[in-house]
């Protein structure tokens, strides 16, 4: 008898921890497991699964065991669940970019990189250039034709919208056909 109750305390301790906060609230069981996954491979433990990482396999075995569990047959590499894909980075050093506008008369501008410059990396960027600047605005599709060869300058952030002008209560209630004694 004592054993069972161990054994019970044990198996309600397990289903404890296997509570998620949302349960209560999601009622379908697809959906309840699909935050599930979610929220486990969102959690912190799995610290942002950055690529080649400690807590990207941990990520890819997680994936693997319910792989397992839904019945599923290995189709990757050697018989397994994973596909190895070599991986190519890219990147700017901050400590040696340096971005300078040399106009056509005055001193040369340096920029502070990442902070009034940025670039997306490519490998078929040269590692040093000059090319004349363009202005694009906020740089929307419709604005990036005729940019080849050349650097393409945009704001950061798009433009802020106007302040809504509210109007009196009075006057959203005259718009509707109402008179404002009508309105209290």
């Amino acid at each position: 008898m004592r054993l069972a109750l161990i054994a019970l305390l044990a198996l309600a301790t397990i289903n404890a921890q296997q509570q998620h906060p949302r349960d209560k609230e999601i009622h379908d069981p697809t959906t309840r497991a699909w935050w599930h996954t979610t929220e486990d491979l969102s959690s912190d433990a799995m610290e942002g699964r950055d690529t080649g990482s400690v807590a990207y396999n941990r990520a890819a075995d997680y994936v693997v065991n319910r792989f397992r569990q839904a019945g599923l047959q290995p189709a990757g590499d050697a018989g397994t669940f994973l596909q190895s894909v070599p991986m190519h980075e890219v990147a700017a050093d901050p400590d040696h970019t340096t971005f300078t506008i040399l106009p056509a008369t005055g001193p040369a501008v340096p920029l502070k990189f990442l902070q009034q410059v940025s670039l997306a990396p490519d490998t078929n960027l040269p590692s040093e250039f000059t090319a004349p600047l363009t202005f694009r605005g906020y740089c929307g599709p419709e604005t990036m034709q005729n940019i080849a060869g050349k650097i393409v300058v945009c704001f950061r952030q798009p433009p802020p919208r106007p302040p809504q002008r509210r109007r009196p209560h009075h006057q959203r209630a005259q718009r509707r056909g109402l008179r404002p004694s009508q309105c209290r």
